[in-house]
């Protein structure tokens, strides 16, 4: 694949992989501001503290992953 090596292409790939990641990042904070809004307005007291504890066990996956991806570029 001569592509791999040609510095232009290389260049504008990684620009293009940076704009979809911010984009994807803006459509999460986007989902979570939903997500907290419909927790706050719509969910009982109980139903709220299970949101509480499965939003901390993703909590806990998302670190992981993030240390994971944080190592492979040591």
């Amino acid at each position: 694949m001569p592509w791999l090596f040609d510095d232009y292409n290389s260049a504008q790939a990684s620009q293009e992989v940076t704009v979809k990641f911010e984009d994807a990042g803006r459509a999460m904070d986007r989902e979570v501001e939903k997500m907290v809004n419909y927790v706050e307005q719509r969910l009982k007291p109980a139903t709220r503290q299970e949101t509480a504890k499965l939003l901390r066990k993703a909590s806990r996956r998302l670190a992981r992953l993030a240390l994971s991806l944080e190592k492979r570029e040591q």
